[in-house]
């Protein structure tokens, strides 16, 4: 597809991180970007081969998009990151958001 060789380094490395990370236990937060980079890896392989015309080459990285999506959704949860929402206080809030470009989302990961 005439990408640079060192494009192909850099993938096969993150690639192989990636799927380290997915199969160790513990690292959900890492577990988190592993799903994520695979997905923009295969989504952007698919694009590519579809505009290279590559026919049934094409199929592939959907087919390992699927399955990424399946083993996302059907993973433990002692391999989910897991984030808490700080209950709403409408009077914090208001005194957070009362300037226009100033508004911030309160969030807690529960380990304060």
């Amino acid at each position: 597809m005439g990408y640079p060789q060192q494009l192909r380094i850099i993938l096969g490395i993150a690639k192989l991180l990636g799927a380290i990370t997915l199969v160790v236990p513990g690292l959900a937060k890492l577990k988190e970007w592993a799903y994520a980079g695979f997905t923009f890896a295969w989504s952007s392989a698919i694009v590519a081969h579809y505009l290279a015309k590559d026919g049934p080459k094409a199929f592939a990285p959907l087919i390992l998009l699927l399955l990424l999506g399946i083993s996302y959704v059907t993973r433990p949860t002692s391999r989910q990151c897991h984030v808490i929402v700080a209950p709403v206080n409408e009077a914090r809030n208001r005194e957070l958001c009362s300037h226009r470009y100033s508004c911030r989302l309160q969030v807690s990961d529960g380990q304060s």
